[in-house]
């Protein structure tokens, strides 16, 4: 059985996991991810379809506004699609997690309990 309250969660907990602050989200926000969530059949592909939006660099959806996945929301079912349908389904190797870790670190971006985020700064190199 589905259950939306679990995709609200974890797409808040993902955001902001992902950003390093709490999300600005309001009703408005929660009632257009119900309206993403019922348009898709299972939660996988919404859960997957919400990790490739928030995987997304472009400029215009810097953010990450769930409004913004709404108004593109065939674009990116279909890339989550494409992805999950790829024929590369081994686990990546040791050197497959090295260029994504370096690739990453040159941006100011890590990995850390299976999401990209931005680095925190040590305190040795924080001012104020």
């Amino acid at each position: 059985m589905r259950d939306f309250a679990q995709f609200k969660d974890w797409c808040w907990n993902s955001w902001n996991e992902y950003h390093g602050i709490e999300a600005p989200w309001g009703s408005a926000e929660f009632k257009t991810l119900h309206t993403i969530w019922k348009r898709l059949p299972s939660d996988g592909l919404a859960r997957q379809v919400w990790q490739t939006y928030l995987a997304n660099h472009e400029p215009f959806f810097a953010g990450h506004d769930p409004k913004k996945l709404l108004n593109q929301l065939s674009r990116f079912t279909a890339d989550a699609a494409q992805i999950a349908e790829s024929p590369r389904r081994d686990k990546p190797t040791d050197r497959d997690r090295e260029l994504v870790a370096k690739n990453l670190a040159a941006r100011g971006l890590e990995i850390r309990k299976g999401f990209i985020v931005h680095k925190e700064t040590p305190k040795s190199h924080q001012t104020g």
